[in-house]
């Protein structure tokens, strides 16, 4: 009975190396624009989520503070930064606003999640002379 354990003990460590996985070699993520650096965050704001690509960023914000605190904050602050809004749609329980400076737009949504405090959006990109447009070929 001994030496069938060890056999199998044996066996056990014999596989222990043909577990082993090959890790792919790291691939480098390509810079992320920075497109939203000069946006004022709302204060005591916790970052939620992020992505971005070379030409776009997106961060998420929940914060413990009014709807309607939060709102009329990017109301005061993006035209103080010589950002001009552009359209939007403004309700009691979320804003959508699009505003734009030189080649760089800048998309806000602002959510009222009740008793959590307000939710909100921001997406920047920036549109470069000679970008790549949509195929109209199709």
């Amino acid at each position: 009975m001994r030496s069938a354990t060890l056999a199998c003990l044996a066996l056990a460590l014999a596989a222990v190396p043909a577990c082993r996985q090959e890790h792919a070699p790291s691939v480098v993520a390509p810079p992320r624009a920075r497109v939203l650096r000069e946006i004022p965050v709302f204060p005591a704001s916790t970052v939620v989520d992020t992505t971005g690509a070379v030409d776009a960023e997106q961060l998420r914000f929940a914060v413990r503070a009014s709807f309607d605190s939060v709102t009329a904050f990017y109301h005061a602050r993006l035209p103080a930064l010589r950002w001009q809004f552009m359209g939007g749609h403004e309700d009691s329980v979320q804003a959508d606003m699009l505003a734009q400076r030189g080649d760089t737009s800048l998309w806000l949504h602002i959510r009222n999640a009740g008793s959590r405090g307000t939710e909100y959006t921001l997406i920047g990109s920036v549109v470069r002379a000679g970008a790549a447009h949509a195929d109209s070929s199709r």
